[in-house]
């Protein structure tokens, strides 16, 4: 335990986090700007910055790890969480992404021009199992494929990895059901988990394993991004050949709002 004290700046933490009009970076977009009206939020751009964020986050970790001294294997419990974490936050959002895919083309198949999605709540995604999101996506995804909404060249090549991924998915959701277990050393009924630190050369190999899984779920998350913006675009041209431009404006701009 470290006993040095050091002096430190007595300014208060919030100050610098929380967002306001005059620490407000203008050419930035909403989404990056800090903690915002949900209702502002691109949800899929929110929680792609969070998955990053938290993964870059654990491999600088490894980086760093200098031996297989004892003194770096207590970095196994936040580079566990932190890279169980980040497939949490990219397997939801990839799920959030396609339901808000599948509701912007079955409005539009309906030939609602302009329809109301969901608001935030609609689009939160509880719990913390990987399992449980693993399949939903995959359901949402097969579903998306077959509809012809999501194509690409990379479809062949991750349809040969899915039981993989699945594997290691499960593994981890396994070993860590509640996202608990690299977080505390005991249950909430006062427990202890029954885990083993993992030495410098195991926790590489994790993240070697985790790489692999990123590159199928990364391209996932980026096939859906890319459909529904060309979603998005398809409905503005539908507003604009339907209505004049200063209704269509004023409709996409009160929509856009709302988001």
């Amino acid at each position: 335990m470290n006993t040095c004290v050091e002096p430190f700046d007595d300014s208060k933490l919030y100050e610098s986090i929380l967002r306001t009009e005059e620490t407000e970076n203008a050419d930035e977009p909403p989404e990056r700007q800090g903690l915002l009206n949900l209702r502002q939020y691109d949800y899929t751009v929110a929680y792609d910055d969070y998955a990053i964020g938290y993964k870059e986050a654990a491999d600088q970790l490894i980086a760093g790890i200098r031996t297989e001294r004892r003194l770096d294997s207590h970095l196994a419990y936040p580079v566990m969480f932190l890279y169980r974490h980040y497939l949490e936050l990219r397997l939801k959002e990839i799920v959030i992404g396609l339901k808000e895919q599948g509701s912007l083309s079955a409005d539009f198949d309906r030939y609602n021009l302009w329809p109301q999605l969901p608001d935030y709540r609609d689009y939160q995604v509880r719990g913390h199992r990987l399992t449980f999101f693993w399949n939903r996506m995959l359901a949402y995804w097969f579903s998306a494929i077959e509809a012809g909404l999501v194509t690409g060249i990379a479809l062949e090549e991750l349809e040969a990895k899915y039981d993989v991924v699945g594997e290691r998915i499960n593994e981890l959701d396994e070993i860590d059901r509640s996202s608990e277990v690299f977080r505390y050393p005991v249950d909430k009924n006062g427990n202890p988990y029954q885990i083993r630190v993992l030495n410098s050369r195991e926790l590489r190999h994790v993240r070697d394993v985790v790489e692999g899984i990123a590159y199928h779920l990364d391209t996932i998350s980026g096939l859906v991004y890319e459909a529904k913006e060309k979603l998005k675009e398809q409905y503005e041209h539908a507003v604009h050949a339907y209505y004049d431009d200063l209704h269509a404006d004023y409709l996409i701009g009160q929509w856009k709002d709302a988001r």
